[in-house]
């Protein structure tokens, strides 16, 4: 496909079923996380940041990076699940856990644990 513009994204991945994506590293792996929003099913390398993105393997499946018999018995684990579950499920857990909304949730509910703790500290 080549590189698109970001506002056609949504689109590319609403029409998608399965995003795959062997990165050997990734600071964030922002693609993922767009691909996940519209409910593609990952199907990633076993890297740390996609391994906490996919909750720990719970979402899709994850394959060593640079073996093909890892992506092969990843790709038939993903292939033997119901789409339309499976793809709930992902958009499900990106809205509780990746989206602005649970970022901005999570960043308040820390900021209210620190603010507490000093008051404890302080009293």
């Amino acid at each position: 496909v080549g590189a698109l513009a970001h506002h056609e994204l949504d689109d590319y991945y609403s029409a998608s079923d399965y995003f795959v994506l062997g990165s050997h590293y990734e600071g964030s792996g922002y693609s993922l996380i767009e691909s996940m929003a519209c409910g593609c099913i990952p199907l990633v390398t076993s890297i740390p940041s996609f391994i906490k993105l996919t909750n720990n393997g719970e979402l899709g499946s994850l394959w060593e990076t640079g073996n093909i018999t890892s992506f092969k018995m990843a790709l038939h684990e993903v292939l033997q699940k119901d789409k339309i579950t499976e793809s709930q499920k992902v958009i499900t857990y990106f809205k509780k856990e990746l989206s602005f909304e649970a970022i901005a949730r999570k960043q308040l509910e820390m900021i209210e644990q620190i603010t507490s703790k000093k008051q404890l500290k302080n009293n």
